[in-house]
Parts: structure tokens; C-alpha cells; sequence
């Protein structure tokens, strides 16, 4: 399976020109040398969205915090058809913290999907996304693939 980082479309809005990025973790793979960024989206005090900058490819994705927050999340990858990794969750008004779930397509012949949590914490004006599992920070993660989708997410799943 050939994984290929799914372009989401930078929103051009003036909230969103408005908003600093802020890197939470980086990811690669094991099919290429590709490192992306995971980050969120920050307009003043408030979360506005998670933002990803791909390794070898120019620009910011961008995904609002509503987006993520419907039912079905946002797609991160896509390959040979299939939504290959999801991302759902919701921020917390108050605190700006939240629980959210990475869903992966574990085998693509049978359709079965697998998910792994992470917090996002706040302390003071940073943030940093924790395990949800071990409590340990996360500043990188790996997708691990086999013959028909995605093994595991090192260091997000347990």
C-alpha cells in the first residue's frame, strides 16, 4: 500500500492567516524518509484547529477544531482508495484540553480499522499531546505498515 499524505486545503479565511502554529509531535513512516509535523492551530488563547506540515511537501494542512470534533473526524492519509489514518476529538472550552482518536485501517482486504488514543494537555501556554496509555509526552510517533494497511502507531498506541 502506497501511503501518500492526503492534501486537505489550506483555508484561507482571515481567522485562519490570524492563527500561529503550534508543533506538537513529529511522524514518519516506514515506507519513506517523509517526517511530518503534527501541530494545532492557535488564535489567542483558544485552540482553533490541528495543522500538519508534511516532511516533502510545501505548505500547511490545515483542519478546523469542528471538523475534527463531527463524529467521523478528519482524514490524514488516503491510499489505494481507502481512509487510511482519521483523526476525532474534541477540546474542552474551558481548559483547551481534549482526548482524541487516531483511526487506521488495520487491514485493507477485510475493511478492519483499529484506533489509538492521545491526550492533548495544556501547561501554561503550551501544549503537548500525552499518551493516553503510558502518560508519557509525545513528540514522535511512527506508522507502521504491513502488506495490508497500517500495523501500528509507535509510540501513540499501546
Amino acid at each position: 500500500m502506497k501511503i501518500r499524505f492526503f492534501a486537505f486545503g489550506l483555508l484561507l479565511s482571515q481567522s485562519a492567516l490570524a492563527d500561529s502554529l503550534s508543533p506538537l509531535f513529529t511522524m514518519a513512516n516506514d515506507r519513506d524518509s517523509n517526517v511530518s509535523t503534527y501541530g494545532l492551530t492557535v488564535a489567542g488563547d483558544a485552540v482553533t484547529g490541528f495543522a500538519i506540515t508534511p516532511g516533502q511537501e510545501k505548505g500547511t494542512d490545515i483542519f478546523s477544531a469542528i471538523d475534527v470534533a463531527k463524529p467521523a473526524g478528519v482524514v490524514l492519509l488516503s491510499g489505494q482508495g481507502h481512509n487510511a489514518l482519521s483523526l476525532q476529538g474534541a477540546f474542552d472550552p474551558k481548559s483547551q484540553e481534549g482526548l482524541f482518536h487516531l483511526t487506521y485501517l488495520s487491514n485493507g482486504l477485510t475493511g478492519s480499522y483499529a484506533t489509538c488514543d492521545f491526550l492533548l494537555k495544556r501547561s501554561g501556554s503550551n501544549f503537548y499531546a500525552e499518551n493516553a496509555y503510558t502518560g508519557a509526552r509525545i513528540t514522535s510517533a511512527k506508522i507502521v505498515t504491513w502488506s495490508l494497511g497500517l500495523d501500528t502507531l509507535q509510540g501513540i498506541c499501546p
